[in-house]
Protein backbone atom coordinates (compact mmCIF):
# COMPACT_ATOMS: atom_id res chain seq x y z
CA UNK A 1 0.00 0.00 0.00
CA UNK A 2 1.41 3.47 -0.93
CA UNK A 3 1.76 6.05 1.80
CA UNK A 4 0.42 9.54 0.73
CA UNK A 5 3.41 10.77 -0.40
CA UNK A 6 4.14 7.97 -2.73
CA UNK A 7 0.37 8.46 -3.65
CA UNK A 8 0.67 12.35 -4.55
CA UNK A 9 3.86 11.39 -6.84
CA UNK A 10 1.99 8.52 -8.16
CA UNK A 11 -0.93 10.91 -9.56
CA UNK A 12 1.98 13.64 -10.78
CA UNK A 13 3.43 11.00 -12.49
CA UNK A 14 0.11 10.08 -13.78
CA UNK A 15 -0.52 13.56 -14.90
CA UNK A 16 2.62 13.84 -16.96
CA UNK A 17 2.32 10.55 -18.74
CA UNK A 18 -1.08 11.58 -19.89
CA UNK A 19 0.15 15.35 -21.25
CA UNK A 20 3.42 13.96 -22.93
CA UNK A 21 1.76 10.61 -24.22
CA UNK A 22 3.36 9.95 -27.37
CA UNK A 23 4.83 13.32 -27.93
CA UNK A 24 7.50 13.16 -25.14
CA UNK A 25 10.36 13.98 -28.30
CA UNK A 26 8.70 17.18 -29.06
CA UNK A 27 9.85 18.15 -25.67
CA UNK A 28 12.90 19.23 -23.59
CA UNK A 29 13.70 18.44 -20.39
CA UNK A 30 10.57 19.21 -17.56
CA UNK A 31 12.02 21.14 -14.97
CA UNK A 32 11.02 19.80 -11.50
CA UNK A 33 11.39 22.31 -8.44
CA UNK A 34 14.17 21.09 -5.92
CA UNK A 35 15.16 22.29 -2.60
CA UNK A 36 18.76 21.72 -1.62
CA UNK A 37 18.42 20.91 2.11
CA UNK A 38 15.98 21.43 5.00
CA UNK A 39 16.86 24.79 6.03
CA UNK A 40 16.45 26.28 2.54
CA UNK A 41 13.54 24.60 2.22
CA UNK A 42 11.84 26.04 5.61
CA UNK A 43 13.07 29.46 4.35
CA UNK A 44 11.54 29.26 1.00
CA UNK A 45 8.59 28.43 3.08
CA UNK A 46 8.32 31.61 4.88
CA UNK A 47 8.62 33.77 2.11
CA UNK A 48 6.11 31.78 -0.17
CA UNK A 49 2.32 33.33 -0.25
CA UNK A 50 0.89 31.05 2.85
CA UNK A 51 -1.99 29.69 0.20
CA UNK A 52 0.88 28.43 -2.34
CA UNK A 53 3.04 26.68 0.65
CA UNK A 54 3.53 23.07 0.24
CA UNK A 55 1.97 22.10 3.55
CA UNK A 56 4.69 19.13 4.08
CA UNK A 57 7.69 18.60 5.83
CA UNK A 58 10.69 18.76 4.08
CA UNK A 59 11.22 14.61 4.31
CA UNK A 60 7.87 14.17 2.98
CA UNK A 61 8.34 16.05 0.40
CA UNK A 62 12.10 14.75 -0.63
CA UNK A 63 10.17 11.32 -1.03
CA UNK A 64 8.00 12.49 -3.54
CA UNK A 65 10.21 14.59 -5.34
CA UNK A 66 12.36 11.23 -5.36
CA UNK A 67 9.72 9.04 -6.41
CA UNK A 68 8.75 11.35 -9.00
CA UNK A 69 12.43 11.43 -10.32
CA UNK A 70 12.43 7.92 -10.26
CA UNK A 71 9.26 7.27 -12.64
CA UNK A 72 10.68 9.84 -15.01
CA UNK A 73 13.43 8.07 -15.11
CA UNK A 74 11.89 4.65 -15.34
CA UNK A 75 9.59 6.16 -18.20
CA UNK A 76 13.24 7.54 -20.08
CA UNK A 77 11.73 11.28 -19.69
CA UNK A 78 14.01 13.91 -19.71
CA UNK A 79 13.95 15.75 -16.23
CA UNK A 80 15.98 18.86 -14.39
CA UNK A 81 16.63 19.36 -10.98
CA UNK A 82 15.25 23.55 -10.94
CA UNK A 83 17.09 24.33 -7.59
CA UNK A 84 15.59 26.82 -5.25
CA UNK A 85 17.51 28.96 -3.18
CA UNK A 86 16.19 32.05 -1.40
CA UNK A 87 18.09 34.82 -2.96
CA UNK A 88 17.97 33.69 -6.73
CA UNK A 89 14.37 32.67 -6.94
CA UNK A 90 13.18 35.83 -5.09
CA UNK A 91 15.61 37.77 -7.55
CA UNK A 92 14.00 35.97 -10.63
CA UNK A 93 10.11 36.31 -9.05
CA UNK A 94 11.13 40.46 -9.09
CA UNK A 95 12.67 40.63 -12.71
CA UNK A 96 9.62 39.12 -13.71
CA UNK A 97 7.14 40.56 -11.84
CA UNK A 98 5.48 37.33 -9.78
CA UNK A 99 4.55 36.78 -6.89
CA UNK A 100 6.33 34.19 -4.76
CA UNK A 101 3.51 31.60 -5.49
CA UNK A 102 3.16 28.20 -7.25
CA UNK A 103 2.78 29.51 -10.78
CA UNK A 104 5.90 31.42 -10.55
CA UNK A 105 8.04 28.32 -9.05
CA UNK A 106 6.61 26.16 -11.84
CA UNK A 107 7.78 29.49 -14.31
CA UNK A 108 11.44 28.93 -12.97
CA UNK A 109 11.47 25.42 -12.89
CA UNK A 110 10.53 25.66 -16.79
CA UNK A 111 13.11 28.67 -17.58
CA UNK A 112 16.08 26.55 -15.51
CA UNK A 113 14.56 23.31 -17.88
CA UNK A 114 14.91 25.69 -21.09
CA UNK A 115 18.91 26.52 -20.14
CA UNK A 116 19.80 23.50 -18.91
CA UNK A 117 18.42 22.23 -22.62
CA UNK A 118 20.40 25.24 -24.04
CA UNK A 119 23.22 24.17 -22.69
CA UNK A 120 23.07 20.96 -23.37
CA UNK A 121 22.58 21.44 -27.01
CA UNK A 122 25.46 24.14 -27.18
CA UNK A 123 28.02 21.49 -25.59
CA UNK A 124 26.62 18.72 -27.95
CA UNK A 125 27.50 21.34 -30.89
CA UNK A 126 30.84 22.45 -29.88
CA UNK A 127 32.11 18.34 -29.45
CA UNK A 128 30.69 18.12 -33.04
Amino acid sequence: MLNQNQQRAQDILHHIRATYAGRAEDFGSLGVVWYRNAEEYRALLSMFEPESAPDVSYADWLEEAEAIEAGMRKDKRKMVRAYLDPQGFTAFCRQHNLKLNSRARQIYAACYAQKADERSFIEQCERN
